[in-house]
This record gives C-alpha cells, structure tokens and sequence, in this order.
C-alpha cells in the first residue's frame, strides 16, 4: 500500500475515533435522546457542539482529500509532493481535532490551513502530472 493510501486510511481510523468520541458523548449526556428516535433536536453542551462540527469538519477535509490520493493512485503517482502533501494532511488532522475540541482559537484555523494545503499538493501533483 502506498503512503498515500496508507495516509487516507488512518484518516479513516481519525472519523472511526471522532464517531466513537460523539456516540459516547450523546449516550452520557443524553441518554433518553440518545437511545431512543431522536425526533427532536437537541442542543447538548459546548464539547457536544464542538464534536459535532469537528466530525463534519472531517468529513469535509476526507470528501477532498479522499478523491485526490485515490486519483493520484489511479494514475500511479507517488512522488514528493504527494507523499508530503499527505503527511501534512494527517499531521494537521492529528492536531485539528485536538484543538477544535478543546476550543483553542486561531491555533485552530492556522492548523486547518496546514491540511487544505496537503491537500492542495496532491491536487497539483495530479493536475501537473504527464
């Protein structure tokens, strides 16, 4: 499996983690809600709220990261800047979800920005590429 792949599926492992984290959040707060049909919505408290928009988030940052290396892998490239374009894609997620949860402003932003620029070096190793 190439890095990239390799990369994209510890990704996964990162939303697997972030789903557990949520799940278990909403079960111990709210367990009536939790467990039962969840017709209604509910607000919960600030970390319910930030995990919420943290897994969105991922799941945003995955819907661009995921089609790019799946590409590049398609077209058989791996090269430096894919390899390294993925290694700040996952450092920056490792450290996004910390600090999205624990509420750190700006920090934050400057982190996210570190993996849309992974990102954008996959893009551009493909739309370069031949």
């Amino acid at each position: 499996m190439s890095y990239e792949l390799w990369v994209l599926a510890l990704s996964a492992v990162i939303l697997l983690v972030l789903y557990g984290m949520q799940g278990m959040d909403t079960v111990l707060n709210a367990p009536g809600w939790g467990l039962g049909a969840r017709d209604a919505d509910r607000e919960g408290s600030v970390f319910t709220g930030r995990a919420r928009r943290t897994v969105r988030n991922h799941i945003e940052a995955i819907a661009v990261f995921a089609p790019l290396v799946l590409v590049a892998h398609m077209l058989g490239i791996s090269n430096t800047l894919t390899i390294w374009g993925a290694g700040l894609f996952l450092g920056a997620r490792v450290f996004y979800v910390p600090a999205y949860l624990l509420g750190i402003p700006y920090l934050r932003t400057l982190i996210w920005g570190a993996g849309y620029v992974g990102s954008a070096m996959i893009a551009w190793a493909v739309l370069t590429a031949g």
